[in-house]
């Protein structure tokens, strides 16, 4: 693995353990009155854009089959 290959996908690796650290909290941390479900929407929305993101290469790259 080249060294931009591994700058691009470290990131996603660390918030892929985050969230796995974060699940098995008995009570997870959150904002005061947050919706759960908005909540998980936008955790996994963020990760969808990091993985997509290493995906294709950079920012500003299109992914390509």
């Amino acid at each position: 693995m080249s060294g931009r290959t591994a700058g691009l996908w470290l990131p996603v690796l660390v918030y892929m353990a985050a969230i796995f650290y974060i699940q098995g909290l008995s009570n997870p941390p959150a904002p005061a009155g947050a919706n759960d479900k908005v909540l998980h929407l936008l955790g996994y929305a963020a990760l969808g854009l990091l993985a997509a993101r290493a995906a294709a290469g950079g920012l500003g790259r299109r992914v390509t089959l």
